[in-house]
């Protein structure tokens, strides 16, 4: 299979996230919005993103991320990626956009901050930054 390596000479992180507002639908007893739009999450579930404009531009997510912010977890931090939160992500295309879907696993109590990569339909690429905190059910 032919393989491309890319070998980063020097990080630059985007500086600025993009303002953005949220609405949730159908999160059932599962998934909830606080009143700062980060998402509650009361359980394991699929989680699905779709990206629109405020003047109805269709943007495409084309990276997410994780970073555990705190956690309940005896030793300090137990996922600081979010790898074991997070364990799939999927981009599916819909016309000329995607979705992205992430499944949360919800394994301990946890908050995440999360970066969402898009890209507009002229190929500039922003960040949004909204977080998402796990809870288990007491």
């Amino acid at each position: 299979m032919p393989t491309v390596v890319v070998t980063v000479t020097q990080l630059l992180p985007l500086s600025l996230s993009s303002p953005a507002s949220y609405q949730l639908y159908n999160g059932g007893n599962l998934v909830s919005m606080n009143s700062n739009g980060g998402l509650v999450v009361n359980g394991p579930t699929e989680i699905r993103f779709i990206i629109q404009g405020a003047d109805g531009t269709a943007y495409s997510p084309v990276g997410i991320s994780f970073k555990e912010a705190s956690s309940d977890a005896s030793g300090g931090m137990g996922d600081p990626l979010g790898r074991s939160a997070f364990p799939m992500r999927t981009f599916v295309p819909q016309g000329n956009t995607a979705q992205l879907s992430v499944f949360d696993a919800d394994p301990a109590q946890a908050e995440f901050e999360f970066s969402l990569m898009i890209e507009s339909p002229s190929g500039t690429v922003a960040v949004i930054d909204p977080p998402i905190i796990n809870r288990h059910p007491v």
